[in-house]
């Protein structure tokens, strides 16, 4: 008769898989020696066509903000020389009416 203290046989805890091989040998990726996507000539991943189209992106708000700017700068400049041209035109009738006082 068994005593209360007689532990029961723990059973094994292994992976089962249908058809597995019998050398046993775990099946290991193919590719670069960090396991990464098989090196084919020129295959790019995920991550770094998000970073191409991330960094055509930043190229073409870079270049619409260069491009504003330059637009701002010159309707700047224009409204310059047509406020140079009324001062200069007020300054040429404040003269006129100085010589006319006299």
């Amino acid at each position: 008769m068994p005593s209360k203290d007689d532990v029961d046989p723990i059973p094994s805890i292994s992976a089962s898989r249908d058809g597995a091989r019998s050398s046993g040998a775990v099946p290991r990726p193919r590719g670069g020696a960090r396991g990464g996507p098989p090196a084919s000539g020129g295959a790019v991943g995920t991550g770094a066509w998000l970073l191409i189209i991330g960094a055509l992106l930043v190229a073409l708000a870079a270049v619409t903000w260069a491009w504003r700017l330059q637009e701002e700068l010159a309707q700047t400049g224009h409204v310059i020389e047509r406020q140079e041209k009324r001062i200069a035109d007020l300054e040429a009738r404040l003269a006129d009416t100085d010589e006319g006082m006299n």
